[in-house]
């Protein structure tokens, strides 16, 4: 088992694997908040959005999936999620496994998201001290179906997420 700390995601951690979406802090331009330009994606085609709910495990992430021609983004609303993010050097062969050494996890909080690339292992992972976590993923139409892979760990690794703030992975 590999241990791994959490951190706390921003802009800056977290431009290698794409954008983080957060509460702006600048002032909004209109009344309404609203602020233009907090992301943006380029996808073809017709998207989807997939609801998730998740109540919080203990259990250590045994794999990751990926999506190679898909990017997604990943809104929280309501708790908080550890996202397991791996890149590699051969990102467009379809015979890898991700790599546990590799696995970089980023805290993601309720009213945050982020646009992540194609290609890239990920898996989320909801700690046992929160409750519920529900959040939406929007990505290409069908790309569960025609654009998913899913591999374990080699040699039956496991990852366990650790620290990141009070009370984030298990005690």
């Amino acid at each position: 088992m590999i241990k791994k700390r959490v951190k706390i995601i921003t802009q800056r951690n977290f431009s290698a694997y794409g954008r983080l979406l957060d509460t702006p802090k600048t002032k909004p331009n209109l009344t309404i908040g609203f602020i233009p330009g907090t992301g943006c994606w380029k996808i073809p085609g017709e998207t989807e959005i997939a609801v998730c709910s998740s109540e919080g495990t203990n259990r250590p992430i045994q794999a990751m999936e990926r999506h190679f021609h898909t990017p997604e983004i990943f809104i929280v609303v309501e708790g908080k999620m550890i996202l397991g993010l791996a890149r590699e050097e051969h990102r467009r062969s379809r015979q890898t496994h991700p790599v546990a050494e590799d696995v970089e996890l980023f805290l993601v909080r309720e009213g945050q998201g982020i646009v992540m690339q194609p290609g890239l292992w990920h898996m989320v992972f909801v700690p046992r001290s929160v409750k519920r976590c529900s959040f939406y993923i929007i990505f290409a139409k069908n790309s569960a179906k025609q654009d998913w892979f899913m591999r374990p760990f080699r040699h039956g690794k496991r990852v366990l997420p650790y620290g990141g703030e009070k009370k984030v992975g298990p005690a």
